[in-house]
Order: structure tokens, then sequence, then C-alpha cells
């Protein structure tokens, strides 16, 4: 062991001696409020009377007291009289070598310039304040271990390193040098570490104390001492979540209201995985040892936190489909060696329940639902629990912009089942809930372009509403289907599918509700040509008085007016008169209602495109794609790009010797018809007769060298041909 000489005295700085006081005043209290650790107080004080130095190595879960129990040790400590030195590991810090020993050592730096010019000067290039590269470790421990001598000659030392499993090697690497060679002089190492990695101390050969979740009669003494205000079926509930583990039992209570038993114990389907709201210091630490994983590694343990049941093939092949590449599976196996998951009888659990909680809510959205998609896929043979992934992969339960309608129809299902429960009787309301949730995520699927998540989800809605007879319901699932077919392009099917909410023999009708798709059927309807039907469905059924009307039924009409304005018009006198129809409805307040006046403005601008006024149509045609962009309306979004592009704006550059060029209008059209849509289905999108478009088509083919349909896609991926003015 190296011992202090008279040439590198050490004297200890003020810094320290005022900590010590600090800590000597808060000693007290800090072991008063540690419940349920007498025995681990006890051994820290046995280590502490020693006659020499000791060590002991703390190692706990995430939130199971390992800091709170230091900070009591460093008040006995300084209690006592010793000097106590603190250093804490941080992820950001675990690659810069002595970045931990820089923080140790810090208070005495004053007495660097007291001790002999070779260790002086390798503590110096350790922090980095002289020139060179850092230091060996042999070198810079035998530097350390001097300073703590001289530290600890006035009264005794206390050296606590908390979080080791985030220190840098360099500093592990000191500490191990010290742990080995303090036995005979007044220097304690209290050092405290997560499971699974005590190993980095081992030469060290230090005493364990492992901590342990607190009993039942001692997690409910620190919830009543910490939350005396919790009624008893909220302390239940803590205590159950909890598990014995300290931080949660202080954290939980605030992470949600009154509400959050009875919320949380109802929230989600049967079966499926109830995810927790937590702090952010739970969310912290229990999601912290993700952050050595790689990222399949963290893609993995994500499905197995979005699961709603605990079969290891189930996740495994879930997991094999959402992370991408080869040997997808194999990535679960870093999450089991970090100890967030065990593997028992082909069963998953994770080491703490508020695990799952903790890294499901620090995954971002995209991630959520990928996995969500995943564990649909693999559960073809259930149904239920198909659904209400397919559901949660649908849409993000954080997402704003799209969830106002989406919201409203998923609400509307609700109000119905409950009436129809009392009018009726008892109802199974579960599933029916179920059914009522899965219409807004089917309808968000349907707005965002994802057609067949939006049927998928819509089917399941409807096998389990049908039966209840809930018109409301069926009504809402109708609506789903006809928008997402406005939202691809095929306008008849819109138009029998929205046409079934307004035939009062229709399971599906419901009188007030119906209304809401005055507006989508009118567009369905000019576009098939049907303009006449939707204007008598509209007398019909259009309410007697403003006061009669719902807001959504009143926004319908705004946006079917102009449309089938638009219809009408022939002579200028009827242009007139469609653009006041569109000028009113623009004016009109529709601030809640992005998707329809987004889509006004889409129809605005392809209108005054139509009518060859292309400067006027370019900044409505802008708007729209813009919001439309911006709140994930793809389909729409990609309408009004196109529509732009007819207009002249954003045409591709050509290279000399193209082919001869296609006007804006037939670039589109042969776009169109090279994604496989038939003429009457582009006709419907530009307001154009099938007859027009197989004359359009007739003439494209020879400037693009070609013969045949089949050979639009590979003409236009060429690029070798220009567009016109």
């Amino acid at each position: 062991m190296t011992s202090r000489t008279p040439a590198d005295p050490v004297v200890a700085d003020p810094v320290v001696a005022n900590t010590a006081v600090a800590d000597t005043a808060v000693a007290n209290t800090a072991v008063d409020w540690l419940v349920g650790r007498d025995d681990e107080l006890a051994a820290i004080a046995g280590m502490l009377r020693g006659t020499g130095g000791g060590g002991l190595l703390v190692v706990g879960e995430p939130g199971a007291g390992k800091s709170a129990l230091l900070r009591a040790a460093a008040g006995l400590a300084a209690r006592d009289g010793r000097t106590v030195l603190r250093a804490a590991g941080v992820p950001a810090e675990a690659g810069v070598p002595y970045a931990g020993l820089h923080q140790l050592l810090y208070p005495l730096a004053g007495a660097f310039e007291s001790l002999a010019p070779r260790p002086r000067e390798v503590l110096r290039a350790a922090f980095g304040h002289a020139d060179g590269p850092a230091p060996d470790m042999f070198p810079a421990a035998v530097a350390t271990l001097g300073v703590l001598a001289g530290a600890a000659a006035g009264g005794g030392l206390l050296v606590v390193a908390d979080d080791l499993h985030w220190m840098d090697d360099a500093t592990l690497g000191v500490l191990r040098f010290v742990a080995r060679r303090i036995a005979s002089v007044p220097v304690a190492l209290l050092a405290a570490i997560r499971p699974g990695f005590e190993d980095v101390l081992i030469e060290a050969d230090m005493p364990i104390v492992m901590l342990r979740p607190l009993r039942p009669g001692e997690a409910e003494r620190l919830v009543l001492e910490r939350h005396p205000e919790l009624d008893a079926r909220r302390r239940g509930w803590v205590l159950e979540h909890a598990a014995g583990n300290p931080l949660a039992l202080a954290e939980l209570p605030l992470s949600t209201g009154p509400g959050a038993a009875a919320d949380c114990a109802t929230s989600g389907t049967a079966g499926a995985a109830v995810h927790i709201p937590l702090t952010a210091r739970l969310e912290h630490s229990f999601a912290a040892r993700l952050r050595g994983l790689s990222a399949p590694a963290r893609i993995a343990a994500v499905v197995a936190a979005a699961a709603d049941g605990d079969d290891f093939a189930e996740i495994a092949a879930a997991i094999t489909l959402a992370v991408p590449g080869p040997g997808g599976a194999s990535s679960l196996r870093p999450v089991l060696d970090a100890g967030i998951l065990a593997v028992s009888q082909a069963r998953v659990r994770f080491e703490h329940p508020l695990m799952r909680s903790a890294i499901y809510s620090a995954a971002g959205p995209e991630l959520r639902r990928r996995a969500h998609a995943a564990l649909a896929e693999v559960l073809d043979m259930e149904p239920r629990r198909q659904a209400w992934h397919l559901a949660a992969a649908a849409v993000a339960p954080d997402e704003a912009g799209l969830t106002a309608l989406p919201r409203l129809l998923a609400q509307q299902a609700r109000n119905a089942i409950a009436l129809a429960g009392r009018l009726r009787g008892p109802l199974d309301r579960e599933p029916l809930e179920e059914a009522a949730a899965m219409i807004g995520q089917a309808l968000t699927a349907g707005l965002r372009g994802d057609g067949p998540l939006a049927e998928k989800l819509a089917r399941q809605a409807e096998a389990m509403v049908l039966p209840a007879r809930v018109g409301a319901a069926l009504c809402g699932i109708q609506f789903v289907r006809g928008v997402t077919a406005i939202g691809a392009g095929r306008y008849d099917e819109a138009f029998g599918q929205l046409s079934r909410m307004f035939d009062r023999a229709d399971p599906a009708y419901q009188a007030v509700q119906s209304t809401w798709a005055l507006g989508d059927l009118a567009e369905a309807a000019v576009r098939t040509g049907r303009g006449n039907e939707a204007r008598e469905i509209l007398a019909a059924f259009r309410p007697a008085a403003d006061g009669s009307m719902t807001p959504w039924t009143r926004v319908a009409l705004v946006y079917a007016a102009p449309l089938l304005a638009a219809d009408e018009d022939r002579a200028e006198a009827g242009a007139e008169a469609t653009e006041r129809e569109f000028r009113r409805a623009l004016e009109a307040n529709l601030v809640r209602w992005p998707f329809y006046r987004a889509r006004l403005l889409l129809e605005y601008g392809s209108w005054l495109r139509r009518r060859r006024r292309i400067a006027e149509a370019r900044a409505p045609l802008r708007h729209a794609h813009q919001v439309c962009e911006a709140h994930g309306l793809l389909p729409w979004a990609e309408r009004a790009r196109q529509e732009l592009r007819a207009t002249g704006e954003g045409r591709e550059t050509l290279r000399a010797g193209a082919r001869a060029p296609l006007s804006p209008q037939e670039l589109q059209i042969a776009r169109l018809a090279a994604e496989g849509l038939s003429n009457r289905e582009i006709g419907q999108r530009l307001y154009l007769s099938h007859r027009t478009i197989g004359s359009h088509l007739y003439r494209i083919f020879p400037k693009l060298g070609i013969s045949s349909r089949a050979q639009l896609g590979s003409a236009l991926a060429d690029g070798s041909f220009s567009s016109g003015g």
C-alpha cells in the first residue's frame, strides 16, 4: 500500500468541511424517512465504526432506494466527523475518461498544489488541466489514493460512489485500486450499482448488500407517511402496482389524479396490458436500462411492453416482424441479459411491473405503432386481441391534429351504446366500448390513407355492434367507409357506402348522425354524375332551422353547397354563383374543422384550374397541400400536389432530347393511369368524362413511344419526356 510521506502533504479543502456540516444537519432526517432499511443502515454503521477503512457495495433495482441509502450514510458519516466525498455516474459522461474521478476529487482541487510534482501532474493531466493525453490508470490511482489518505487524516473519510453502472472505465479502475488498499487507512468506500453489473468491483472483494422490495407492512407505512391524503382504494392501487419499490410508492400517487385507480383498472380491453401513467422521475428511472441497448434490442423491449400477453413464442414472432433485417428474434437476448425481462416456462415477465409502463411510455408513437402492428399480425387466430392491437397501431393516444373527428365519432358511438343500455336493458358493454374506440381508430386510418387497416377495424367493430343494433355506431362505420373511399378516389364506392346512412330501412341509418355525411355524400355524388340524387337527399334531410343543427351537420352543409353549385354551373352566371358559394364557405368559421377547410381549399383550387384560372388556383392549392401535409391527410395532400403540378408548378426539369411534351393535364392522367386507375376513376378525380380520358390517353401513348397502358409506369419512370404548357 502507498502511504503519504511528509513530502506530499494534503490539506482538506474548506468546501469539504462545509459539506460535512450540511450532511450533519440532515443526518437524522435522512435516516428517519428510510422505511424498511434498518438492516442495511446497521451494516453501513458497522462499516463506519471500523478502526480502519472498509467498503460496501449496495445493489438494487431502479427505485429501490440506493441513492437515498447513500445520502443517509453520508449524513451518518458527517455526524461522526468524517469528511464525505461524492461522485455519481451519468450516461452522458460514461465515455469520458476520469469524469467520475474529477467529480469525486473536485472539492480537494485546492490541495493538489501541496502534492509532490509527479502525482500533481498526473491528476492535472487526468482532469484536462495539462497538455497531453490522459494518464494511465495506475499512476492516476496511486495519486488518488494519496489524496484520499491525506483528506482522511483529520477524522476519517467516506467516499460515496453512486450509479457505478454509468461510471467511466478509467474511474472504475481507480476505485478498484483504492478499494483493495484502504483496509489500514480511515477511508471507507460505499458504492451503489444495479443488478447485473456487480462484477465491475469484483476484484475488490467488497461485501454486498442487496436491497429487497419493501414488505407489505413497510410499503403501506411509507405510503401513509408520504401521502396521508390517499383514500383506501387509491392506497391499495399504489401498493399493488408499486410491488414494494420505494420510489414507485412515493411517486405513483403524484402521477395521476384521484381517479387513477378506477381509470387504470377499467382501461384497455380484456387481456390487454394496462400501461400505468408515470411521473417523469419514475419513467426516467425504470426506462434507464434501455439507453445502453442497440436499436433492435430497444424495439424488442417495446414489443414486449406493448404485448397484452406473456407468451414467449407470440412475443418473439412479433419481434421478428418489428425488427428490420434477419435475426430479429435474437434482438431479445440483450434485453434479457440486461435484466429487463426474464423468461421462465415459455412465459415472459418484466423485472418490475412498472418497467413495462416506463418502456412503453418512453418509446415514441411511431415505435409503439410498429410494435402493435407486429403483434396484431401474429394474432390472426384471436380476433378480439388482434382488434385491440390494430386500433393501437392506427394512431398513438397522444397524437393531435387528426384526433378531433375520430374522437367525436367514437364518443357518439359510446353515447349511443349507453342510451341503448338504458332503453333496452343491460348490454355487454365491454365489446361495445371496444367497438366505439375502433370506429374512431378506423377513421384515423382512413384519413391517413391506410384503407386496408381502416376496413379491417371497421369490420371488427361492425361484428361487435351489429348484434346489439346500435344504429349510431353502424352509421359511424359507414361514414368511415365512405370517407376512406373518397380519400382513395373511389367515388362510386363512396356514394354507395354513404347512401346507406340515408336509407331509413338500413341498420346504419340514424336520424341525426346521418346528416354529418351530407358534405361527403355531395362530393361523391357530383364526381359520379349523381348530383341530383344528392340534392334530393339534402332537401329531405336538411334541418328545419339552424338551431336544430349539430356543429358537424352545419359544417357538412357548408361543404356541400359549393360542390353542388359547381356541378350545376354551365353558363358564366352559374360560375359566378359557384364562386360566391366557395367564398362564402371559406369565410365560415372552420377553425375547429381543418379537415373540411383543407378539402374546400382543394376543391376551390381545382375548380379554378379547370376554368383556366391557373394563377389564382395555385394559392388555395398550396394552402390545402400545407394543411393536409401538416395533419397527415395523405390522400388529400397527394391530390393537392397533383393539382399543383397540373397548374405547371413544380414540373420536372427536362433533359435535352426529350420526347414529345405532355401537357400538365396529360401528365396527370398518365400518372393516374400508371397507378392502375380506370378511365372512369380518373375522370371522377379530374371532373372529366371517361371518354375524354380515353381520348387523352390515345394522344399520350404516341408521345411516350408506347402502345399499351401496361407500359406507362416504365415510360414515366424513364423520364425521357417533357411536360409542356
